[in-house]
């Protein structure tokens, strides 16, 4: 999930610090009329400062210290985008849009809490990746980011597209409601893939849930890098090294419990693929759960 837009020129003359004056970043002045934000922060002291736009179907990227003068701008067809949304268990939203320029691409992303409120921090940034896979990261200044609701920014692209360019899981979880725990999406790629013939449950039983299973064991270990980085820091500092060891414990007893769970002659696999996906789903849930927890708590 990376890669959108700066000038690389611009970074350079940034890191040689050249021709730096302060300037007033200005939401409102970021699009043209008749152009929808989906992001605008600044950088380094509001020095520079990047302004996304949506007009129709075309992405309208702005960086520079005036946006009304840019140092870089693109515009991209919305169908030729790569976008990357996602709900970390932990109550993280993540919404990003990729761009390419030549061969060089570039993410803008921001995140947020997925529950907005007065501990919310808006984070914003833009990371560049030329065609050797060096990588360059520009974070937005704090508290400068607009939206602050990454739904209501760079989310509208996923929106506009219900969610057809994702896989069905992902899909599945991005539109899931508040009060929906994720476990009303097992099963979604591996009905996907019985449907189109990519596995045969009649032939393999197992072969239709090792996908799913994959997807699911990424978002959890997702969800748990993410945890461990929120809760450093926390009141309790021995709420991260115990969510640690729980987390060990609970890799071996999922094999354990779906080995002994699994022996149902009569379900997919014998139940041990949907036993997989069902611990994982449960795992997540636990995962925001302890982290919500001890933020409210400190």
């Amino acid at each position: 999930m990376q890669k959108l837009i700066r000038s690389w020129l611009g970074i350079l003359a940034m890191i040689a610090g050249q021709g730096i004056s302060s300037v007033a970043a200005q939401p409102a002045t970021a699009c043209h009329v008749n152009q929808e934000l989906l992001l605008h922060c600044h950088f380094d002291d509001g020095t520079k400062q990047v302004g996304l736009c949506l007009s129709g179907e075309t992405i309208i990227y702005r960086f520079g210290s005036d946006l009304a003068l840019p140092e870089l701008e693109l515009e991209r067809d919305f169908e030729g985008s790569t976008f990357g949304p996602r709900i970390a268990a932990t109550g993280t939203v993540f919404e990003s849009v990729t761009l390419m320029n030549g061969n060089t691409s570039y993410e803008i992303s921001t995140s947020s809490r997925r529950r907005i409120d007065r501990k919310a921090v808006t984070t914003g940034s833009i990371t560049i990746t030329l065609p050797n896979g060096t990588t360059q990261q520009l974070s937005c200044d704090p508290g400068s980011v607009t939206p602050p609701d990454p739904f209501q920014g760079i989310g509208k692209l996923t929106l506009l597209t219900d969610g057809s360019h994702l896989d069905p899981l992902s899909r599945c979880l991005r539109f899931l409601s508040e009060s929906t725990g994720p476990e009303v999406c097992i099963g979604t790629i591996r009905d996907v893939e019985i449907a189109d013939g990519t596995c045969d449950p009649n032939q393999d039983v197992t072969a239709c849930w090792r996908t799913e299973n994959a997807y699911w064991n990424e978002l959890v270990k997702e969800a748990f890098e993410d945890a461990v980085l929120r809760l450093e820091g926390n009141y309790d500092a021995t709420v991260g090294p115990k969510l640690e060891a729980s987390q060990a414990s609970w890799l071996v007893s999922q094999e354990l419990d779906c080995a002994i769970e699994g022996r149902r002659p009569f379900a997919a696999d014998g139940g041990t693929g949907e036993c997989h996906a069902g611990y994982a789903a449960a795992r997540l849930s636990f995962i925001s759960s302890v982290v919500l927890f001890a933020e409210f708590e400190g």
